[in-house]
């Protein structure tokens, strides 16, 4: 997954950053970035009840690093262009934060939620 979101934050920064009709389509690119992800997240929950399709996970666990890359480095630049007059610091340190704040809320959920952490996960990226 951490591999996947550095190849897909990578590619999607430099095709961004080349392409002239990619540039200032920022809102597109992350919604299109966010639905594979919910896409993405749908069928790993679904398939997460059946043991027997261990290759079939690993390929969405990278295919949701990868769409989560893709929506990454347009975050950081949308967040700068939102609050121009701030530092890219500043917007950058709070997105950080909520990213970290919502690891945190899905790491101090109790153990017993299971495979539901799944769909707890789809309908945040989806929120």
């Amino acid at each position: 997954n951490a591999v996947g979101n550095n190849v897909g934050a990578v590619a999607t920064g430099w095709l961004v950053g080349r392409s002239t009709a990619l540039r200032g389509r920022f809102r597109a690119t992350i919604v299109s970035g966010m639905l594979a992800m919910v896409v993405f997240g749908v069928a790993w929950s679904l398939l997460c009840a059946d043991e027997r399709l261990p290759s079939t996970l690993v390929v969405l666990c990278a295919a949701l690093g990868v769409s989560n890359g893709v929506a990454d480095p347009l975050f950081y630049e949308f967040g700068a262009e939102l609050t121009y007059p701030v530092p890219e610091g500043t917007s950058a340190g709070i997105l950080v934060f909520v990213m970290n704040l919502t690891s945190l809320v899905m790491l101090l959920l109790p153990t017993k939620v299971g495979k539901a952490m799944n769909w707890i996960f789809v309908g945040l990226v989806a929120v």
